[in-house]
């Protein structure tokens, strides 16, 4: 349940609660009442506007502790903000090599496992073992605020091109890198120059 639920209820019970002094109000002050029907009618009135005034502030209590609730519980999770291009290392500044950029977000800590390549309705994965010497290693584990590099070998490139002719019939859009921790797997769609660099790479052997 999304915490803005809990905004809208306690606008309405605001809204409830204003009426009901309205009301309140519009009786003391429209009507020349005698002692005996103050007694009788506004007395009783004002009995249920203290009862409605008890149940509001109880309705808001608790409203605002499962907003806070929800609040930490949102936080304390695995974010991940991840990104899939293509990059250039020193010293060799002409060859491309596929970098995977994760950076943890959430209060708590992300276990990174592995990273692997899949594709929509493919019924097999590739799952990476060898990176480029300058990659970050894996596992890592990231607090937040942390960023890790994965850097891919250029090899990949051919490795993705094959995977996706025999595997995804040629669809390039279908291709899909996934992040592994210990508790999900994150797809992250690649930007379209590693699908075109993807694409191209058995042309350019």
């Amino acid at each position: 349940m999304k915490h803005h639920a809990f905004i809208y209820l306690f606008i309405l019970l605001v809204g409830i609660f204003t009426l009901v002094v309205v009301y309140v109000l519009g009786i003391m002050s429209g009507f020349q009442l005698s002692e005996k029907e103050y007694i009788s009618s506004t007395l009783p009135t004002l009995s249920v506007l203290g009862t409605w005034v008890g149940a509001f502030a109880t309705c808001s209590a608790v409203l605002l502790s499962l907003w806070l609730a929800f609040q930490q519980i949102s936080k304390d999770k695995v974010v991940l903000k991840c990104l899939v291009n293509n990059v250039l290392s020193s010293p060799d500044m002409e060859t491309k090599y596929i970098s995977v950029n994760i950076v943890s977000t959430g209060n708590k800590p992300a276990n990174i496992r592995s990273i692997g390549w899949f594709g929509k309705d493919a019924k097999t994965a590739i799952w990476v073992k060898d990176f480029h010497y300058t990659s970050s290693h894996l596992p890592t584990v990231l607090n937040f605020g942390e960023e890790l590099v994965v850097m891919h070998t250029p090899e990949l490139y051919f490795h993705l091109n094959n995977y996706v002719e025999e595997h995804l019939g040629g669809d390039y859009g279908k291709l899909i890198c996934l992040v592994h921790t210990t508790t999900e797997s994150i797809e992250v769609a690649p930007n379209q120059e590693v699908i075109d660099s993807v694409k191209d790479a058995n042309k350019l052997s």
